[in-house]
């Protein structure tokens, strides 16, 4: 039997850091980065929304970091940034002025591909982004996230209504994503899936697949997806896998043994390159790794007030899994993608500490008045009338970008005056990190004007010595 080589995506420094918790240092990323390239490795996911939070907070321009990685790849890579449709890089709805904004600005900043999810799985709404992104001549990469509950698998045509969305409304994807984020999916769901998209697309579409939170349990579907036509799969690698993560390469390579095969992996080199990330994985601090054992949910709300509630009854933990499945239920089965998993949690707990939806979750609000689009089924009566109540919103019963509220901060020319306003100048990389973290932003800026200042000095200095 003929030996069947698929690609790879390396998720180590972009999801893997995020579900981990894990702060490295930018040259220690860029020093594997080129160990990596060793490899025969080429496709990495650079950046996504979380990590442009975290390396805000880090106080690193996530412009200037995506300019970085580009250089440190070289021309060959393939840069990947996964994005939410609707919201990029914000953790609100913001408007087309800023999307846009963002396509451009990382485009310019060296991404190749530009990865879009819908929280609701409503393929519609990738359009606007998917012509703005083909505008700036990336590759675009449409990501379906996979569902174990009712309505995904139990309605077997859902999954050709799903790629008849993306073709009814022209968004033009060069790769298909299907993304398992709970990390339980059956490998023959999977496959029947992967089956399923190959035959309505055809052969020579490229499709993708991965998992999160299923560890090297997520083994089985990967070889189901490969067995199915994938042509890539998303691996993180050495001390960067998890059970929070996407399966390790080095296991996935045992597993696979003689049939398949990673296209131009030199093995020899991986061998080094995973004793490097272990040699550095001895003093990492794993910040994450208490929150992700409540559920298998990609969330990082309450987590102090998780831990001291967990401390005095650790029965919590039962009830808010149940709950949850409850919330998922009554809120309209929409899947555990990453936004919606953290909604789910929130509520869950909201209602095992306080009562069933005695209180309401501010985004589950958004979500049960239309903000982010339709949900899959309906939603239970009773919570649109309390979501109505409690937010103090009209529902929106049009597109999402038509229901969005136009506060000042949502415009370019607000931040381009308060940037100038403050001395500093409104490029892409401050007005990019001015939107993230809002007023904050100047925290940043000024401990970079003064690093830059050191460095010039330190400069002069040199070079009064060699004269």
């Amino acid at each position: 039997m003929a030996k069947h080589y698929i690609e790879v995506c390396d998720q180590s420094f972009g999801t893997s850091l995020e579900l981990l918790g894990i702060n490295l240092d930018t040259s220690f990323i860029f020093s594997a980065l080129q160990m990596a390239k060793e490899c025969g490795l080429s496709h990495f996911e650079a950046l996504n929304k979380d990590r442009f939070f975290s390396l805000a907070k880090q106080k690193e321009n996530p412009l200037h970091y995506l300019m970085s990685f580009q250089e440190n790849c070289q021309l060959e890579a393939n840069l990947q940034i996964n994005a939410f449709s609707l919201a990029p890089f914000s953790n609100e709805l913001i408007s087309n002025e800023f999307i846009e904004f963002f396509v451009k600005a990382i485009a310019k900043s060296g991404a190749t591909t530009l990865g879009v999810y819908d929280i609701l799985n409503d393929m519609k709404n990738l359009q606007l982004i998917n012509f703005l992104a083909k505008d700036e001549g990336l590759l675009f990469e449409a990501i379906i996230f996979l569902d174990q509950e009712k309505n995904f698998f139990d309605d077997e045509s859902l999954i050709q209504k799903k790629l008849y969305q993306l073709l009814d409304h022209g968004i033009e994807f060069d790769s298909l994503y299907f993304l398992d984020t709970t990390g339980i999916i059956a490998p023959k769901k999977v496959y029947e899936t992967i089956k399923e998209a190959k035959r309505l697309l055809g052969k020579e579409q490229f499709i993708r697949f991965g998992v999160l939170k299923g560890g090297n349990f997520g083994i089985a579907s990967y070889m189901g997806a490969v067995a199915a036509g994938a042509n890539s799969i998303d691996v993180s690698l050495g001390a960067l896998s998890s059970n929070l993560t996407s399966p390790s390469l080095e296991s996935l390579l045992l597993a696979f043994d003689k049939e398949v095969g990673i296209i131009d992996l030199n093995e020899q080199k991986l061998q080094e390159y995973s004793r490097y990330l272990f040699s550095k994985a001895a003093n990492l601090k794993f910040n994450n790794c208490f929150l992700y054992t409540l559920a298998p949910f990609h969330t990082k709300l309450f987590l102090s007030e998780a831990k001291r509630v967990f401390q005095k009854d650790r029965t919590l933990f039962f009830k808010i899994l149940k709950a949850i499945q409850k919330v998922k239920k009554d809120c309209g089965y929409a899947p555990y993608s990453f936004e919606m998993s953290e909604i789910y949690w929130a509520q869950a707990f909201l209602n095992v500490m306080h009562g069933e939806y005695e209180i309401l979750d501010e985004k589950l609000c958004n979500i049960l008045l239309g903000y982010f689009g339709h949900t899959p089924i309906a939603i239970k009566p009773e919570l649109f009338e309390k979501a109505q109540k409690t937010s103090q919103k009209m529902p929106c019963f049009k597109e999402p970008f038509d229901c969005i509220v136009q506060k000042k901060e949502n415009s370019l020319k607000y931040w381009t005056l308060f940037l100038q306003e403050n001395g500093y100048e409104a490029n892409d990389k401050n007005l990019f990190l001015a939107y993230l973290l809002q007023e904050e932003c100047l925290d940043i800026l000024q401990d970079s004007s003064l690093e830059t200042l050191l460095h010039t000095l330190e400069s002069l200095k040199k070079k009064e010595n060699l004269e």
